[in-house]
C-alpha cells in the first residue's frame, strides 16, 4: 500500500502557510489596534480640553456679568449664546498647534543631536 505523499506534503505546506498568515494577520491587527487606540486617546483628550475650556469660559463670562455694573452687563447679552464654545474651540486648536510644533521642534533637535 503506497503512502499518499502528495497529501502529506500538501498538509505540511498548508500548516506552514497557515502559521505564516496567522502571524502576519496578528501583527497587522495589533498594529492597527494600537494606532486606533492612540487616535482615540488623542481625540478624547482634545474633546476633554474643549469641554473644559468651554465651561471655564462660560464661568468667566458669568462672573463678568455678575460683577459688572448693571448698565455694562446689558452689553454682554448681545454676545451669541455659543460664544464660550467658539472661544474654547479656538483655544483648543491653538493649544494643539502649539503642542504639535513644540513636539516637532524637540524631535528635530533630538534627532539632529543624535545623528550629527
Amino acid at each position: 500500500m503506497p503512502i499518499p505523499l502528495a497529501g502529506v506534503v500538501v498538509g505540511a505546506l498548508g500548516a506552514v502557510v497557515a502559521k505564516v498568515f496567522g502571524f502576519l494577520f496578528q501583527f497587522v491587527a495589533y498594529k492597527l489596534a494600537r494606532n486606533i487606540a492612540v487616535a482615540t486617546g488623542a481625540l478624547l483628550a482634545c474633546a476633554a480640553l474643549t469641554v473644559t475650556m468651554a465651561q471655564a469660559i462660560k464661568a468667566a463670562l458669568l462672573l463678568v456679568r455678575v460683577t459688572m455694573p448693571q448698565t455694562l452687563a446689558v452689553a454682554t447679552y448681545f454676545l451669541p449664546p455659543n460664544i464660550n464654545q467658539i472661544i474654547a474651540v479656538m483655544t483648543t486648536i491653538a493649544t494643539a498647534r502649539f503642542i504639535y510644533s513644540w513636539s516637532v521642534k524637540n524631535l528635530t533637535r533630538y534627532t539632529m543631536h543624535i545623528h550629527v
